[in-house]
């Protein structure tokens, strides 16, 4: 009988707490504070999910912003000697020519060599504008595909400072939920204020995560791009 009476006891002791309206309203908080850490939580990872995404799009566009350099130099050396062919074929064409004028004896022996020489001439001077055209897209690609990379760089930058901001949201909305704990254990207010403020500045961080300024970073043309002038003659 004894031991019943005191489960009835506890029982009552247990209904009368429940019913205290600190108690509903220090559980109400503890529950609604819990659902905003669920909602930071989340946030949170999706935006440092965000930043590795960004930062492997930046690694790409680099590593393709170099290949269309290598590439772009590679054309411009072949821009190169085929100019320096063309000049030569025109110049050897050129001199025989000269050649056959002050001595006429030697125009049929070099005739084939001309016709040959002039023949390779008009081949590379053909060829010219398709190997710089060639060239300058390369390296225009290169450029942008450099600044599209410094771009997410930036962007990833970005993120980054908004997943910190989410991060500390995120302890606020912790420390909220163990204070507003305490609350129910101590029946003390002031850990439930505490506890409420926490929530209040998580809210706030989230909010403000979100409401950063962007300011890009103003980048010049890719220094990988390919100079326009390069391997011209001169």
């Amino acid at each position: 009988m004894a031991n019943t009476h005191e489960h009835l006891e506890h029982a009552e002791h247990a209904s009368h707490h429940a019913a205290d309206p600190f108690n509903q309203r220090v559980a109400v908080s503890v529950a609604v504070v819990a659902a905003l850490l669920a909602g930071v939580s989340m946030l949170g990872h999706r935006k440092h999910n965000e930043v590795l995404q960004l930062q492997g799009e930046a690694n790409r566009l680099t590593t393709e912003a170099s290949i269309a350099h290598t590439q772009s130099t590679d054309k411009w050396s072949e821009y190169q000697a085929v100019n320096v062919r063309d000049h030569g074929y025109e110049f050897t064409g050129g001199l025989l020519k000269e050649v056959a004028k002050v001595e006429p004896k030697y125009g049929a022996a070099f005739k084939d060599s001309i016709k040959r020489a002039d023949g390779q001439h008009v081949k590379y001077t053909a060829r010219l504008p398709e190997v710089k055209a060639e060239a300058e897209k390369l390296a225009h690609t290169g450029r942008g595909k450099q600044t599209e990379s410094l771009r997410k760089m930036d962007e990833a930058h970005h993120a980054h400072h908004q997943a910190s901001r989410l991060d500390v949201a995120h302890l606020g909305a912790e420390i909220g939920i163990v204070l507003c704990s305490l609350a129910l254990l101590t029946k003390r207010k002031a850990f439930w204020f505490a506890g409420l403020k926490a929530a209040a500045l998580a809210v706030v961080l989230v909010v403000t995560a979100y409401t950063i300024p962007h300011h890009p970073t103003e980048h010049p043309d890719a220094p990988n791009g390919a100079s326009t002038d390069q391997g011209k003659p001169h």
